[in-house]
């Protein structure tokens, strides 16, 4: 596993834990199937069968659905890590950090006791960057990843 992997992984688990909802089988989830393919959810259980795009290795995506039951045995991967999920995260993250987000995408952490304190440029010059046109985790930069990883381990 690259370092990269790994932080995706503390980041991940860091957000899952400040926010279950992203594991829940609803519309946008991502499962695997017992058999190794993947399948991403597109409806909520309010329809009487699970329909989902699946994603088949070296065939094109397509449509199918199966009854909801049938669904207790996929993996359930879940759907993708975006900043609002990093910034409750980090909300409640051992030694709780207090961060912005520029209107950028640049991310900022204060230092200090919240009385006399900066916003600083920590660890980095430049800061890291969340790319605003690209929110999920797995598209951002490995500066960015690692310093968010960071914050969250």
């Amino acid at each position: 596993m690259t370092d990269r992997q790994k932080n995706l992984e503390t980041i991940r688990a860091a957000c899952i834990k400040a926010n279950p909802e992203i594991v829940e089988l609803k519309f946008g989830c991502r499962f695997k199937f017992p058999r190794g393919s993947y399948g991403t959810l597109l409806c909520d259980k309010e329809w009487k069968r699970a329909k989902f795009l699946v994603a088949l290795p070296q065939l094109p995506p397509h449509y199918d659905e199966l009854r909801w039951d049938d669904m207790e045995d996929v993996e359930i991967i879940g759907r993708p890590i975006r900043l609002a999920d990093v910034l409750l995260a980090m909300e409640t993250a051992k030694g709780s950090h207090h961060v912005a987000v520029r209107n950028d995408g640049g991310i900022l952490v204060r230092e200090g006791n919240g009385i006399t304190s900066n916003w600083s440029l920590q660890w980095r010059n430049p800061f890291p960057v969340w790319n605003l046109r690209a929110d999920n985790l797995e598209e951002q930069s490995d500066e960015c990843v690692a310093f968010l990883a960071g914050l969250l381990s």
